[in-house]
């Protein structure tokens, strides 16, 4: 099941020992109630490394050419046999369910995935003096290369990588947010923004007027992303469930006191001048709008949701 649905994908149940006396690498899985062990050459003086997060589990050997990940769900380890060499760049992350090894080294990068146990590799070039922007969350990992024109998203839920060559220009206030399931790029020198939903494994495009200094605002959750945009007098919403954006065709003025939440799968934006409330669902990505008339003098109160767990 996918964790916005099943949360208990955000608990831990994974553990790891590592034993170089032993040459003993032992993972514990507590979704299968085992352990599964594996004899490696251990040897903490050749820069080993060892990474652990919410489901999986990381050891990296450059003395053994080795990158081994091990699935907290599936109870599985997976060894990449590959060149790695810390001294020339290549570096790791770990959260959640996604294992990500950069390799300026060998212009590869890699992702793991703790729902299929699997390794995913691109080749592509990789330089660590390029200003890329390296960001991983519960069930993604977003690499955007402005020296390259290049975006690449890896998704934990589908355990592939989606690449995509459009123009970045990381000094033209492009803006870019991850959460849980998705990932937000705001392009105003493109006038584009790029959502990428982790449960599709997919982007969505749009090709729009994009301004901040017209006092367009981003927020994002777990599942919802939100463009508010007083120029254009839209506002959007894309979901990471549907993997599409929705856009309401509404007056949007911050001085007459419009406010707006994310959270989960929940957007809310109240608008007192309008007198009118709007909320987003991710869960079936559609908008619901209610005419009232809406005054905080009136001591109005507006909550919005909190995720029950997160890591």
């Amino acid at each position: 099941a996918m964790s916005e649905i099943n949360p208990t994908f955000y608990l831990s149940r994974v553990a790891l020992v590592v034993q170089p006396g032993q040459n003993q690498l032992r993972a514990f899985s507590a979704e299968k109630g085992a352990w599964v062990s594996q004899e490696v050459i251990i040897n903490t003086d050749e820069d080993d490394r060892y990474m652990i997060d919410t489901n999986v589990a990381l050891v990296v050997q450059p003395g053994q050419n080795a990158l081994r990940a091990f699935s907290g769900i599936n109870g599985n380890w997976a060894n990449l046999e590959v060149p790695v060499n810390n001294r020339e760049g290549d570096h790791y992350a770990t959260r959640g369910n996604v294992a990500l090894a950069v390799q300026p080294s060998r212009n590869r990068i890699h992702g793991f995935s703790a729902f299929s146990g699997v390794w995913s590799t691109i080749n592509i070039e990789v330089n660590n003096n390029e200003g890329d922007v390296e960001l991983i969350e519960q069930n993604l990992a977003l690499i955007v290369q402005p020296m390259r024109d290049r975006m690449c998203a890896y998704s934990a839920f589908t355990g592939t990588w989606e690449v995509i060559n459009v123009p970045v220009d990381a000094n033209r206030g492009e803006t870019y947010l991850i959460d849980t399931n998705m990932a937000l790029v705001v392009q105003p020198g493109q006038n584009h923004i790029r959502a990428y939903s982790a449960a599709t494994g997919s982007w969505a495009h749009l090709n729009v007027t994009v301004d901040p200094r017209h006092g367009d605002a981003y927020r994002i959750g777990a599942n919802v992303a939100l463009i508010m945009q007083p120029f254009q007098n839209k506002i959007r919403a894309f979901s990471a469930i549907t993997g599409s954006w929705s856009t309401l065709d509404v007056a949007v003025n911050p001085s007459e006191g419009d406010q707006f939440f994310v959270s989960g799968n929940v957007a809310m934006v109240i608008q007192p001048g309008q007198d009118k409330i709007h909320a987003f669902s991710a869960m079936n990505g559609q908008w619901a709008s209610l005419e009232a008339s809406v005054d905080a003098r009136d001591k109005d109160v507006y909550l919005i949701g909190k995720d029950a767990v997160l890591g």
